[in-house]
């Protein structure tokens, strides 16, 4: 049998943790503590720090078209796009890891070669990590950043007449959702766009640019209609849609044949998951200076609507109906008419 052939189960934790270690960035001139430590040093590179966590079961980020290398990069992806909502640019991530002893070694090298490559791709340090045994297997990110800004943005600070403006692109995920795996597997441009979701980067150095002008921000990792249902709800309003944000060329072509194809884009671009574009709640006053800025940067958006004081807490109107809320919950998976 091929070494890479093995079950870790096979192989045993220490050898395992060697092949990790093989992974991690080697410690820089001013670092003391090296890979496979029990910790890492660092020297801070901005004023304010910023920590986030992320972590998912694989039995929801493994697609059936996602490959191991794949739910390795999702895997870490996620908690690179809370840093970018907040304006931090990550530094060093330490990737914890519950496998099965059934896995085969050669998923297990895909799967950490998937981790390398998402933190290689946004300069992040693979710090190092655990691992343990799982029957469930899971991943679990933990990233350390930093800000210029003094004050990053709160996902509960919007206030009334605020714009709100959608970076990303939508639609693809939100099928997955509401039409099931089965239909998304017949369409190649919606496996190809959630195969490996790519956060911005470009759209931190704008938040953190214009921070004092962004309320509030989230990004969008359970569905574009629950970011906004959150950031609505914990500022104690409702939100007003007056366009879809950016959405893939296909979907039009996938709603044209329903009854109200433009009711069937919107619902799409709100449902979904993974998009990891970011939600943001900008002073009217400012909205074309920081707009700009992500045309610069070539950051894709659309001014979606803007949050009100109306009705219930967290409402999401589109053309004055109220839209359902759609989300993925990691214990109950899609969740159709949220909150």
């Amino acid at each position: 049998m091929a070494f890479r052939d093995k079950k870790l189960g096979e192989i045993g934790e220490e050898e395992l943790v060697e092949i990790i270690i093989k992974y991690l960035d080697p410690p820089k001139p001013y670092e003391h503590l090296l890979p496979g430590d029990d910790a890492r040093d660092f020297l801070p590179s901005g004023p304010k720090l910023v920590f986030s966590s992320d972590a998912y079961g694989f039995s929801s980020l493994k697609l059936p078209w996602r490959t191991w290398r794949d739910v390795g990069w999702a895997g870490a992806v996620g908690c690179i796009s809370d840093h970018f909502s907040k304006g931090s640019i990550p530094h060093a991530a330490m990737i914890s890891l519950g496998l099965s002893p059934e896995m085969r070694l050669a998923d297990f090298i895909d799967l950490i070669e998937g981790v390398r490559e998402a933190l290689s791709t946004y300069n992040i340090v693979y710090a190092g990590g655990d691992l343990n045994s799982s029957k469930d297997p899971w991943i679990s990110t933990s990233i350390i950043g930093y800000t210029t800004a003094k004050k990053p943005p709160r996902r509960s600070g919007a206030r009334p007449g605020d714009k709100i403006v959608a970076t990303g692109i939508y639609g693809a995920m939100g099928i997955v959702s509401l039409d099931g795996i089965n239909e998304a597997s017949r369409h190649g441009w919606i496996i190809e766009a959630t195969r490996r979701p790519r956060p911005r980067f470009e759209t931190s150095i704008v938040v953190a640019n214009y921070y004092r002008w962004i309320d509030a921000s989230m990004d969008v990792s359970d569905g574009l209609s629950y970011t906004l249902y959150v950031m609505a709800r914990e500022a104690g309003l409702s939100v007003r849609l007056t366009s879809p944000p950016r959405h893939f060329g296909e979907l039009k072509e996938y709603c044209r044949a329903r009854r109200d194809p433009e009711r069937c884009v919107i619902e799409r671009c709100l449902a979904g998951g993974e998009e990891y574009g970011v939600v943001l709640a900008i002073n009217e006053k400012y909205v074309g200076e920081i707009t700009e800025m992500l045309e610069k940067y070539s950051v894709p958006y659309a001014i979606i609507g803007e949050f009100i004081k109306s009705g219930i807490p967290g409402e999401i109107f589109w053309r004055g109906e109220r839209i359902g809320i759609v989300r993925w919950d990691q214990f109950l998976g899609w969740r159709k008419n949220y909150g």
